[in-house]
């Protein structure tokens, strides 16, 4: 039995998963500038390049093949990312819904949860996902391993 919600997470859940997530991203982040502005010695505007494709590769892949659905930070707060139809996002899906998050990053993203009712985003509705409350994930990932292998074993 699951237990995933249809209706959208509130605004303190979804930030509580970006803060979480922004603690794998930012050192990335942080680290791949360092090396394009100091080891390399490239030009400033190369620490953006290298800024977006990180960003865009975390979220795409996490919300795509890596993570089902899930970044860590929505993993542990229960949530999960869905199509429309309410299946996994695939990996050109997510690339959208990156590509959106990023451009939101000047003020879009939250202005339009402010102009709809239904609790999407402007980078949920660009690429036609939502994200649901999914109780079931709500754990850590250790524990969530443990009930899985102890699952198996009472199924042989």
């Amino acid at each position: 039995m699951t237990s995933i919600g249809t209706e959208p997470p509130t605004f303190g859940e979804r930030y509580r998963a970006y803060t979480i997530d922004g603690l794998f991203v930012t050192p990335l982040m942080l680290l791949g500038i360092w090396i394009v502005l100091f080891a390399l010695d490239l030009d400033v505007w190369w620490a953006v390049v290298v800024f977006a494709a990180i960003w865009t590769v975390y979220w795409a892949s996490m919300w795509s093949w890596i993570g089902h659905g899930q970044t860590p930070g929505m993993r542990r707060v229960g949530l999960r990312l869905v199509t429309d139809a309410g299946r996994e996002p695939g990996a050109r899906r997510a690339l959208v819904r990156a590509a959106a998050l990023f451009v939101g990053l000047f003020g879009i993203v939250q202005l339009s949860v402010l102009l709809t009712t239904d609790g999407r985003y402007f980078h949920d509705r660009v690429s036609r996902t939502r994200v649901i409350r999914d109780s079931d994930t709500a754990r850590p990932i250790g524990e969530q391993l443990r009930l899985s292998r102890v699952s198996d074993r009472s199924q042989r």
